[in-house]
């Protein structure tokens, strides 16, 4: 019997009496557990009774509660395995199961109640970034065209934000600001930076409005035999390409067609002699002082008709 006159529960005896088992042993473990959690319970009570609200991660009562009820399920499963479960041993199991339901299950529904809020709101707060550029963009289409060259700086940014977030502006706005950009004299360095990002822009609306069909699987697809690596330099004539991606740096060709086609230039070198492109889209990255046959590129595509380009050109 126990001895110590601190223990008032004699239920338990003293610690130093008991010859521990996995029967014992399990079913001191749940007590504990279940007696400590019903003080922490407590304690989340007065807690929520003073109003105060903390996150679920933050709030040590709830990781200590979880922390417990888990080390209690370790031992209970162990203990499940070793030993039969008596009638009283099942009761206690109930009791354990009831109470951890009770306490921790609906901390986690409100925690999963916070998540879905949570994704409702950066639904929201995406809608609205995305609300704001495209009204930004459609206001600079309507600019006057005196107006234009001294906004390239925000025109271009708004633009860039838009293509790297892939926000899709209306296609008409685009097209009007292109078609104002074709107007700006004199074409300085914040000219070309603004040019390239609304040409890749239209062709990213293009391609997420199926516009241009077969996008992805056509930039996957680069025109074999034509491939111009750094340094080299292609010469062809009489080449009809079709639904494959061309890059026209260092290249020169001469009465060729790219129909279908994704084409990338970055404002370098080229020769094109009687050269049509059809229907393809273009990703281009000029430099700020791009050369002649570049800046008549240029021209030809802001001058081009709707998102897909068409046009035929000799330069270089």
């Amino acid at each position: 019997m126990c001895v110590d006159e601190k223990v008032e529960d004699l239920a338990f005896p003293c610690e130093d009496e008991v010859v521990y088992s996995a029967d014992v042993g399990y079913k001191q473990e749940l007590e504990k557990a279940r007696l400590k959690i019903g003080d922490l319970k407590r304690q989340l009570s007065d807690q929520g009774s003073q109003g105060h609200v903390a996150h679920w991660y933050r709030n040590p009562l709830l990781l200590a509660i979880v922390g417990i009820t888990g080390s209690g399920l370790v031992a209970y499963l162990v203990a499940r395995w070793q030993v039969n479960q008596t009638r009283e041993d099942a009761a206690l199991d109930q009791r354990i199961d009831n109470r951890i339901n009770n306490v921790v299950n609906p901390k986690f529904d409100s925690i999963n109640e916070n998540i879905a809020k949570l994704r409702e709101d950066m639904a929201y707060l995406k809608a609205k970034v995305e609300d704001a550029t495209t009204r930004k963009i459609v206001g600079f289409s309507k600019l006057p065209k005196a107006d234009v060259q001294t906004n390239l700086a925000d025109i271009s940014k708004a633009i860039n934000d838009a293509r790297v977030r892939q926000i899709i502006s209306p296609p008409e706005a685009v097209i009007e600001l292109r078609n104002k950009l074709a107007q700006v004299q004199p074409r300085n360095p914040a000219f070309w930076m603004a040019f390239s990002n609304v040409i890749s822009y239209q062709s990213l609306i293009a391609e997420r409005m199926n516009i241009f069909p077969n996008a992805e699987k056509v930039r996957n697809s680069p025109c074999q035999f034509i491939n111009i690596g750094p340094g080299v330099r292609l010469s062809a004539e009489d080449v009809h390409m079709h639904g494959c991606s061309q890059k026209l740096d260092g290249g020169s060709w001469k009465d060729s067609s790219f129909e279908d086609m994704i084409i990338i230039y970055n404002g370098g070198p080229v020769h094109l002699e009687n050269v049509t492109f059809k229907n393809c889209l273009f990703n281009v990255s000029f430099p700020e002082a791009p050369p002649p046959p570049a800046q008549k590129i240029g021209q030809a595509l802001l001058s081009a008709v709707g998102l897909v380009a068409t046009f035929t050109i000799s330069v270089g």
